[in-house]
């Protein structure tokens, strides 16, 4: 893609000025191929939706033993790391081994977009999921699959 497609494309979300400041950062990061920085919204969308989708799911379980503690239960739950809520959400039965694996699965690439790793370089370009199409790919139908179950889930309670 082309730095002008690129910039029309910053332009076009942020506005002319916040653009420019924010095209240093983008490029430091190796994020000049807009495909890259679609893939990179499109997992932090779908991880953001897994989190919450856990989360809710775990609260309402909790709920039933204690009724009327739903803000209280969800505050504490969602300060819990994430592998935390899948794991309970696995032991209480409010989704499956193969939703567990699969909500592991995107929150680990997020950790890679997420946590610096300096044996890796500054950039992005290094993480699969935002450089090939195919890893993005799996990494998204492995979401969406445990979207689906988590929506059900939260449907039926």
């Amino acid at each position: 893609m082309s730095e002008d497609a690129r910039d029309k494309i910053m332009r076009a979300l942020m506005g002319q000025e916040e653009a420019k400041l924010w095209a240093p950062f983008l490029d430091f990061l190796g994020l000049k191929d807009e495909e890259m920085i679609k893939r990179l919204v499109r997992i932090l969308v779908v991880h953001f939706m897994l989190d919450r989708g856990v989360t809710d799911l775990l609260a309402m379980k909790l709920l039933e033993s204690t009724p009327g503690q739903f803000e209280k239960i969800h505050q504490v739950l969602a300060r819990l790391e994430m592998k935390t809520r899948i794991e309970l959400a696995k032991a209480s039965q409010v989704i499956s081994d193969s939703t567990a694996s699969r909500i592991k699965s995107v929150n680990t690439t997020r950790n890679k977009l997420a946590h610096y790793q300096p044996q890796k370089g500054w950039g992005l370009a290094h993480i699969p999921e935002l450089s090939s199409q195919e890893a993005f790919e799996q990494c998204t139908y492995k979401a969406m699959e445990a979207i689906a179950e988590l929506s059900q889930a939260l449907s039926a309670s």
